[in-house]
């Protein structure tokens, strides 16, 4: 009797364990996990560590911080409004609006893909990064996503034609600095 009831514990534990492995074992996995603006990236070639710098596809980074970028063999630039960034793939340094940068780590090629630097080309592109070691998570803020576009129209008929109604001194989001001529009425 004792012995059947053991043999059903342990058959309960063993089918709990096989049943739930993801939240079990989630924590062990060596990968390491990209998010820039909240979204989770997947890229064809995994992010490493490479003499302490998480690398990743120089594509992949771009695009998700919207640049624009262009390749001529080991040459590569990415614009993003007004900030330049050069690299030539196995450098120490690259360029940032022209200014000399040394790097952390050297571009290079794994599994026929090339790996930047994540913090260097987020950072030269105006976003912040914070790396949480203990779960292995990038976290990439774009400053797109951490600041609004303040928007201004030469009148309120600029505004309207824009689909922007005009604001009312005491409407949520009225502001004296956008009521240019005092008269209570402000354009977005």
């Amino acid at each position: 009797m004792i012995f059947r009831l053991k043999k059903h514990i342990l058959l309960l534990l063993t089918s709990i364990l096989l049943l739930q492995p993801t939240s079990i074992f989630a924590n062990i996995s060596n990968e390491i996990i990209v998010k820039i603006d909240g979204k989770t990236q997947t890229y064809d070639q995994p992010p490493t560590i490479i003499n302490g710098s998480v690398m990743v596809p120089l594509r992949g980074i771009f695009e998700a911080l919207d640049s624009t970028l262009t390749l001529d063999g080991k040459d590569i630039e990415a614009k993003r409004g007004d900030i330049v960034v050069n690299l030539t793939i196995g450098s120490d340094t690259a360029l940032v609006n022209g200014k000399t940068v040394k790097l952390s780590q050297k571009s290079q090629v794994i599994n026929g893909r090339t790996l930047v630097p994540l913090r260097f080309v987020s950072e030269a592109l105006g976003a912040s990064v914070n790396y949480d070691g203990s779960k292995r998570i990038v976290t990439v803020e774009s400053s797109e996503s951490t600041s609004e576009t303040e928007v201004t129209f030469a009148n309120c008929a600029a505004a309207r034609e824009a689909g922007k109604a005009p604001l009312h001194k005491g409407d949520p989001g009225y502001s004296t600095k956008l009521d240019r001529d005092g008269d209570g009425i402000a354009c977005e």
